[in-house]
């Protein structure tokens, strides 16, 4: 086989559907223009906005564990689904703002432009509109007000006129609220109400997205407890980003540690200690 017949054989591999989940990308991809959108549409009057989080309940977890512990099965499916979409979800938001940090080798640039522009030129274009006074020239045929296409951002009216950006050229003024906005989108991702911490991680992502994948694949109920377990003890080792999966955080899982690998089976589900 010649390289060129590797190579093609490597992209069919990539391609194969039962390879690469393609709905979680789509999914990512949604998720990440509900994001922006979240952040530039849905802000408060001063950009202060955080992004929401929610996390697996802690009871409800711990007594689907426990349960499968003593009857070897998982009893509450609807719960475990709940616990599985949240872990998804969070892990997914995670990446995407590890993405968009730049902590990757991802380039993030590309989903920047796409999310700002258009907010940032109508923005532009409704703070000429407003400031600049309507003369229809007061002959013939009246000309038609220009009007906004989206509303003016009280906050990008007032950072333009406190800097005494309004003389800028469009061009100008573009970059200045650009630069703006990715300061206010990294406030909106980086301020967990409990540690301070951005939204982001180097160490704990990898091993989360392979079991993302892995507990996507599966269709049994036990199956997927075990793969959201090993889920589990990556966030508890990286106790920093505990509180972003469960309630409780670290110490949640202190106390569902409780429970020791089982070695025997192999399986990394947690086992009760005598």
């Amino acid at each position: 086989m010649n390289l060129s017949q590797i190579i093609n054989e490597e992209i069919k591999n990539f391609l194969n559907e039962g390879d690469v989940d393609w709905d979680y990308y789509e999914m990512k991809n949604e998720k990440m223009i509900y994001l922006f959108d979240d952040f530039l549409n849905k802000n408060n009057h001063d950009f202060t906005k955080t992004v929401k989080w929610s996390v697996v309940k802690y009871p409800r977890l711990k007594k689907i564990w426990e349960d499968f512990m003593r009857y070897g099965f998982v009893r509450d499916v609807k719960g475990l689904n709940m616990i599985e979409q949240k872990m998804v979800n969070n892990t997914m938001k995670v990446e995407i703002f590890t993405e968009l940090a730049g902590h990757t080798s991802y380039d993030p640039e590309q989903h920047f432009d796409d999310a700002f522009r258009g907010f940032i030129e109508n923005q532009i274009e409704c703070y000429r509109i407003e400031t600049t006074p309507f003369d229809n020239g007061g002959k013939g045929k009246r000309k038609i007000e220009p009007k906004c296409v989206q509303p003016l951002h009280p906050y990008i009216k007032e950072f333009i006129e406190k800097n005494g950006y309004e003389e800028l050229s469009n061009e100008e003024l573009y970059k200045e609220i650009d630069e703006l906005l990715r300061f206010k989108f990294y406030e909106y991702y980086m301020e967990d109400p409990k540690s301070g911490q951005a939204y982001i991680s180097d160490y704990g992502l990898d091993p989360l997205l392979k079991l993302v994948d892995e507990v996507r694949r599966q269709t049994k109920p036990e199956d997927k407890l075990v793969t959201l377990d090993k889920m589990l003890n990556v966030v508890h080792m990286r106790s920093d980003i505990a509180a972003w999966f469960v309630e409780g955080g670290s110490s949640s899982l202190t106390d569902l540690s409780g429970y020791e690998h089982d070695e025997e089976s192999g399986t990394g589900v947690l086992t009760k200690q005598d």
